[in-house]
């Protein structure tokens, strides 16, 4: 009745409908337990063997399974064992030995309606194999097969059997734990105790002439078959010991009584007024109405006719031991049953802890297959590389920053603001350091320590370059704020504070899209496929940090960065041609030139290095220290070249100037000006042409003018003397 095949009407029946949903929907439950309840460290990490018999129904519900994980764990691996224990008893262990080759820490038994003979062969084979019993693997099971033939019985403590079925699961489905169905259940007592409802129930049921003596349980060769039909004699299943007996009832009762209620509901809601039924209408009808059950609101899909599997509760039971066996005694144990989690609106809760085979309630199932993983690890050459460009550029950060704290009373310190100056050092310094946490895989940190190093290269990196480019716009503005009110002869005085809304605008808007970023969908550690094995299983693989499907973070952080760097370039453009005492102008373009030229190379060869784990932290490294040391280098050497050249001049105490020697203070040339002098706002083009035309009339009074005689200016120590 569960078949997925049934959903398709042209193939079953033009009227079909089913309280219990198919198997797709147990399927897309135990998918998303794996997903969400075992594999919640590593969305990527689960691996799954199908071990099924050859039924319809088995091959219908690994049929879901796989469209299930299609739809909801893309990346879990899956691989199907056909299994017939009917056939050989070779074929039981080569199906087993396939198993343990792939390696899978999980495994399915889809074993629909299989005895229990078959059951605890395919189990014993499993345990000699090691593939079951040894905590090494985890075994469900999605059929009957569990309660049918292990719950009940005695097993020997420490036997193959014993081990091998301990610690594993089988799905449920229906409102077995709820408060309904506990009224149900009563309900189904104050039947048997009542023998007017008993009358009654043996009146409306079907009689035969053979009947069975009281208290003899029904079995099936006491059924008989009439056109595919089994027909029961009533008496017989009135003294059976399991009619109407709650302990003993099938979890499918449930199903049949929902179907009762909705035909009933279906047929007050659709008869007429002259009490006739419509074949067409009474179906539409059942279609659209629903109720709340006993396993939840019953409601059909109006396309197939089919429980929809989100309307009732699919169940999670563990198997556990229960002391002594059925007599008593202490050498056998028994099995029970134990809830440990409910699905209900598509997603799983927990109940009590699932307790695995090996007694554990949490299974790593990644040291199973990591095992036989070749895993493309970080090679220590290449992290001692990166890790030495970001001391390097680390170190000349704080250089510079020492540097600049030294000097801030000299005036080329002063004219480039030593805040703004030490901010730069600072953002090279957070940016540099982003290559630390990067340099991380799994030979540092375990998974949840990476999944944290992953966040901090994001944080890093945005604050340092956010950190730097905010700094230089500010610059730049301050430039371009001044020049403007020049040409209007105005005085104008840039202070800090005027300055630093930009720096202080971008790094709060950083930090808050990071803080969401981190707390709503922070990036996790997964590890990606490069080569697979002949069982489809992965042979290959290498882990960084997830960035695809964190656009809604990642594009707001690098528009408003990079924005920024884009802004401060148009404002060292309008001033381009400003020729400044420090030149500090054309320092600034050429440092925003250089980190666009070298993010336009290197961004698309880090994209394309994606899938190598070196090359690709080779290249951001580079990167990095490549930003970090234009900025430094760019803008502080000229500044020290300029401090060195002044202070071998002040060393000197004198001056020469075509033969005439004067002795000055060893302080700057105009003491008294902070600022820097601002010398032309012409172009090098139009410095060129009015130097041309200075020559030219040079030339022209060269030529109308008398010779003259040489005129020499002699010095000494007591004054000049002039002589011609």
């Amino acid at each position: 009745s569960t078949k997925a095949s049934l959903d398709d009407p042209r193939a079953s029946f033009q009227y079909f409908a089913r309280t219990i949903p198919a198997g797709g929907g147990s399927a897309e439950a135990f998918v998303k337990y794996l997903k969400q309840i075992l594999d919640s460290n590593s969305q990527d990490g689960t691996y799954l063997a199908l071990l099924t018999s050859t039924s319809d129904w088995s091959n219908s519900y690994a049929a879901a399974v796989r469209q299930a994980t299609r739809l909801y764990a893309p990346r879990m691996f899956i691989q199907q064992i056909l299994l017939d224990p009917t056939e050989t008893v070779r074929n039981i262990s080569e199906s087993i030995s396939y198993v343990k080759d792939l390696g899978f820490p999980f495994i399915l038994g889809i074993f629909y309606d299989m005895n229990r003979e078959d059951l605890d062969a395919v189990m014993m084979e499993a345990y000699k194999q090691e593939v079951a019993g040894y905590g090494k693997h985890v075994w469900f099971f999605a059929g009957n097969e569990v309660e049918n033939n292990v719950l009940g019985r005695s097993f020997r403590k420490g036997s193959e059997l014993q081990l091998a079925y301990k610690g594993s699961g089988f799905l449920g489905v229906g409102g077995e734990y709820t408060k309904q169905y506990e009224q149900f259940q009563s309900s189904l007592k104050e039947m048997k105790e009542s023998p007017k409802i008993l009358e009654f129930v043996k009146l409306i049921l079907p009689n035969h002439e053979r009947e069975t003596p009281d208290g003899e349980s029904l079995h099936s060769d006491q059924r008989e078959v009439t056109n595919n039909y089994f027909s029961i004699n009533s008496t017989a299943l009135m003294h059976d010991v399991k009619f109407l007996n709650t302990s003993t009832i099938d979890h499918r009762a449930q199903f049949l009584y929902e179907a009762t209620i909705l035909l009933g509901l279906t047929a007050c809601s659709s008869v007429s007024s002259d009490l006739s039924l419509d074949g067409n209408t009474f179906y539409q009808k059942l279609l659209e109405t629903s109720f709340q059950g006993i396993s939840g609101t019953v409601e059909l899909d109006p396309i197939t006719g089919s429980r929809i599997p989100n309307s009732t509760y699919y169940l999670m039971f563990n198997l556990l031991e229960q002391g002594g066996g059925n007599d008593g005694s202490s050498a056998l144990t028994a099995f029970e049953k134990k809830l440990t989690d409910i699905f209900a609106s598509g997603q799983w809760e927990a109940v009590t802890p699932f307790v695995f085979n090996n007694n554990a309630t949490a299974f790593a199932d990644e040291e199973v297959w990591l095992k036989n993983v070749e895993v493309q690890e970080l090679h220590t050459a290449v992290r001692v590389i990166c890790l030495l460009l970001c001391g390097t550029a680390i170190a000349l950060g704080l250089v510079c920053a020492f540097w600049t704290l030294k000097n801030r009373e000299k005036r080329i310190v002063k004219a480039s603001q030593p805040f703004f100056l030490c901010l730069i050092c600072i953002g090279t310094i957070i940016l540099a350091s982003s290559i630390i946490p990067a340099s991380f895989d799994l030979d540092n940190l375990h998974l949840e320590g990476n999944n944290k190093a992953c966040m901090a290269v994001v944080w890093l990196l945005y604050i340092g370059i956010g950190v730097i480019f905010s700094a230089l716009l500010a610059k730049t503005y301050r430039i371009n704020k001044i020049m403007k009110n020049a040409k209007k002869f105005k005085r104008i005085t840039m202070k800090t504070r005027q300055t630093l809304f930009p720096v202080i605008a971008v790094l709060l808007l950083n930090i808050i899209v990071l803080s969401l970023f981190t707390v709503l969908d922070p990036m996790q550690f997964r590890f990606y496929v490069t080569a697979e094995d002949r069982f489809s299983r992965p042979s290959s693989i290498y882990w960084r940090c997830e960035v695809e499907g964190h656009g809604e973070w990642m594009i707001p952080l690098t528009v408003l960065n990079f924005g920024i760097l884009i802004l401060s370039l148009v404002q060292a453009w309008q001033v381009r041609f400003l020729s400044t005492e420090f030149q500090e102008t054309q320092s600034i373009y050429r440092v925003l030139s250089t980190m666009i030229l070298v993010a336009f190379i290197t961004v698309p060869v880090i994209i394309l290095a994606q899938d190598n784990p070196d090359s690709k932290l080779f290249l951001t490294s580079a990167t990095i220290f490549a930003t970090c040391c234009s900025v430094q280098l760019l803008i502080f050497v000229p500044k020290y070249r300029y401090e060195k050249e002044q202070e071998n001049k002040a060393a000197k105490g004198q001056v020469r100037i075509s033969g005439l020697e004067l002795q000055r203070d060893s302080t700057d040339a105009s003491p008294s000006l902070d600022g820097e002098a601002i010398l032309s706002e012409k172009s090098p083009q139009e410095l060129v042409a009015e130097l041309e035309k200075l020559q030219r009339q040079v030339q022209e009074l060269q030529e109308i003018l008398p010779s003259t005689a040489d005129v020499q200016f002699q010095s000494n120590s007591k004054g000049a003397k002039l002589s011609g």
